[in-house]
């Protein structure tokens, strides 16, 4: 499986889309967050609407959307930051835990469910401490 992760800026509050490719499904599962996702520490992050497969390749504009939950009036673009290789650890209602292999992200990423909100954290294979699907 594969994931990417997309600077979105430009007619929206700029924010990193991470972008994930998960079994069963020909959509791609989304979060975003408004810091770099290479940044050690926990994080506020917020799931998104599916995605299209195509934005695993994707740079380029995004177009205005005057319909569905979020609607964007102003077009947008979206710059790759980084893509690579994911390997699912842990898929549950609140819980998503998997390894990543890319050019800056390489390691663990977990978002947790914490009442009403989730947390986003990345822990570097560079690190010293365990990286294991356990967490």
């Amino acid at each position: 499986m594969r994931f990417s992760v997309l600077w979105h800026a430009g007619g929206v509050e700029p924010h990193f889309d991470l972008l994930f490719e998960l079994p069963m499904r020909i959509d791609l599962a989304g979060w975003a967050m408004a810091r770099s996702p290479e940044l050690p520490g926990v994080a506020p992050i917020a799931p998104t609407a599916p995605h299209r497969a195509t934005y695993l390749n994707y740079a380029g504009p995004v177009h205005p959307r005057t319909e569905g939950p979020r609607p964007r009036r102003l077009p947008s673009y979206v710059r790759r930051w980084d893509r690579g290789e994911l390997r699912l650890f842990a898929q549950q209602n609140d819980l998503f835990r998997a390894g990543v292999t890319g050019r800056r992200l390489n390691g663990i990423i977990e978002m947790r469910r914490r009442g009403e909100d989730w947390e986003y954290r990345y822990v570097s294979a560079g690190r010293s401490c365990r990286v294991s699907p356990g967490g």
